[in-house]
């Protein structure tokens, strides 16, 4: 079903982009709203999914031991794919700074792009990421000894 949906789902998105310059309003209301429905149909099925997966796991114990191990293996899966896609995008960084194309005039950063100012929201987004591991270090130790209190402030 979720499969069903999520083809229906891009069909009706690709059938929108392609009818945004249409001048019938009976088919791009068919489209936008074949959109959402099918989008909120996904989402139900999605809820339903995981409803299931904490029911089997927690109520009904049928999580057996190859079936934890084969969660575990993916989500290890997960882990490096997510690796791996943040590598193509430092190497496709480092990739252009160290050798910049011709078709961007050999230099790096390319002419004409305005560069953002490091010391302005980035060095604040970076702080800000930093001390929401601190705090949740600080709350996970809390939490380990058994020390309620802390562990909230810690969260807080």
């Amino acid at each position: 079903m979720i499969s069903i949906t999520l083809f229906n789902l891009i069909l009706s998105f690709i059938a929108k982009v392609n009818l945004a310059f249409s001048t019938s309003m009976i088919e791009n209301f068919m489209f936008v709203y074949s959109f959402y429905i099918n989008f909120c149909i996904l989402i139900f099925l999605i809820i339903r999914w995981f409803r299931d997966i904490i029911i089997e796991a927690t109520f009904e114990g049928r999580h057996t031991l190859s079936v934890q191990k084969g969660i575990t293996l993916g989500f290890l899966l997960f882990l490096v794919s997510e690796i791996m896609f943040f590598f193509s995008f430092f190497w496709a960084f480092f990739s252009n700074a160290l050798s910049p194309s011709i078709f961007i005039g050999g230099v790096w950063p390319p002419l004409y792009f305005k560069q953002i100012d490091v010391l302005g929201l980035p060095l604040l987004n970076t702080v800000l990421l930093l001390m929401s591991g601190v705090t949740i270090t600080y709350s996970h130790r809390a939490l380990l000894t058994r020390n309620k209190h802390l562990a909230t402030d810690g969260l807080i």
